[in-house]
């Protein structure tokens, strides 16, 4: 049977098949999923704990269960809300800091600047 296998795949043939031409979509879903995020980076991650940031932003925002946190890495984070509204409350609020240290908050930027976040 392997050996079957084997000699059916040796046979196989770029080639032989015609290109695939792949549409651009995915990108303009992923901007339009994208919309309503926030994306965050912690300026002292040794002494703020990211899980718990995660857990505990959207109560001190006052949107329990209207977005969800996401660690991206050890100091960077991402919040998706459910609503324009509610995105627009926690930027205009101005700075944030969490376990008395300052945070960095910024809209999600489908091409960022050179000192995003």
């Amino acid at each position: 049977m392997s050996f079957e296998l084997d000699r059916a795949l040796q046979k196989m043939s770029i080639e032989e098949d015609k290109p695939i031409k792949l549409r651009t979509i995915p990108r303009a879903c992923a901007r339009e999923r994208n919309v309503c995020n926030i994306m965050g980076r912690l300026l002292n991650p040794d002494n703020q704990k990211m899980s718990s940031l995660i857990h505990d932003m959207p109560r001190l925002w006052k949107i329990n269960n209207k977005c969800r946190g996401f660690a991206l890495s050890q100091d960077r984070f991402q919040f998706v809300f459910d609503s324009e509204t509610d995105l627009a409350t926690v930027l205009e609020a101005g700075a944030w800091t969490y376990d008395d240290w300052s945070m960095t908050l910024e809209r999600y930027d489908e091409k960022p600047h050179e000192d995003y976040l």
